[in-house]
């Protein structure tokens, strides 16, 4: 499950994935929609998937949530 999203400020400003690489934002409904647009391009959203899957393993993993622990 390898999917581009498009996310509001505040969700961005909580996540490590680069914008505009791993995720889109826009917090206004027109710059929403053509972001979602844009990602209607195979390419572009297989490429944008694969990159957010990445992030989320590296970040989200079982492996990197106890390097965390192991750093407290």
């Amino acid at each position: 499950m390898a999917k581009p999203v498009v996310v509001t400020m505040p969700t961005a400003a909580a996540l490590s994935a680069q914008r505009g690489v791993e995720l889109e934002v826009a917090s206004e409904a027109p710059a929403f929609a053509e972001k979602v647009l844009a990602l209607m391009d195979p390419e572009r959203a297989s490429r944008m998937g694969s990159l957010a899957r990445n992030r989320a393993l590296a970040d989200c993993s079982w492996s990197a949530s106890y390097a965390r622990l192991d750093e407290l």
